[in-house]
């Protein structure tokens, strides 16, 4: 029997709409847990920022 592990997923990208859903989907495809998440776009530069705590197995 597998336990659970936690792991953090970063991404960085350029900016563009739908990002975090199409992240998150992944996720629960995967049958990850969010444990957090936080995300960050720079305006300046275009660049999306995300870091995403998940628990499943792996």
């Amino acid at each position: 029997m597998h336990s659970l592990q936690r792991k953090v997923l970063r991404t960085i990208c350029p900016d563009q709409k739908g990002l975090i859903a199409r992240i998150t989907n992944i996720c629960y495809k995967h049958e990850l847990n969010i444990v957090q998440n936080n995300e960050f776009v720079d305006h300046r530069t275009g660049r999306f920022f995300m870091r995403t705590e998940l628990e499943g197995i792996f």
